[in-house]
């Protein structure tokens, strides 16, 4: 079973959604179409988990396509940061492809943060998988210290 899978299912086990939790997903995706116009934060600790399976299994078949056109770039990738990582969405796709990585995370929202930290302790992955919360141009980063910059819905959010 693939590592997005494994978080997938512990989510569910540990959580076990609702449709109120379906409800509150459906309006964030449907916010990201106007993020101008609505507040596109994720409020709570469930709807993070919700919104890891949901953009976690499609982030999954992106990086299986990359990954089949580009097999050898990910064996060079070491250290990845990741701006608006949430979830780790991003994370558990690459661990598909490559075991031996550092990364981290930098998210504005506690409750994505809060989901990452469970999966990876759940994985036994803590070691290898930082998180931080902070705005993401407020971060400073060591010069050369990452392989791989990943920015992928943060241009999406409104944080209201």
């Amino acid at each position: 079973m693939h590592h997005s899978q494994l978080a997938a299912q512990f989510l569910i086990d540990t959580y076990r959604f609702n449709q109120e939790d379906k409800n509150r997903l459906t309006h964030i995706f449907e916010a990201y179409k106007n993020p101008e116009k609505t507040q596109t934060q994720i409020p709570d600790q469930r709807t993070a988990a919700a919104y890891m399976i949901a953009r976690g299994l499609s982030i999954s078949g992106v990086m299986q396509h990359i990954f089949e056109q580009e097999p050898a770039f990910f064996s060079k990738i070491k250290n990845v940061i990741d701006f608006g990582g949430g979830p780790g969405t991003f994370l558990w796709s690459l661990l598909d492809h490559t075991q031996d990585v550092h990364y981290s995370n930098i998210d504005m929202n506690k409750h994505l943060l809060n989901v990452f930290k469970e999966i990876a302790n759940h994985l036994n992955l803590a070691k290898q998988a930082q998180a931080v919360q902070q705005d993401y141009f407020q971060f400073k980063a060591i010069e050369n210290q990452y392989d791989l910059a990943v920015f992928s819905y943060t241009l999406c959010e409104n944080p209201g």
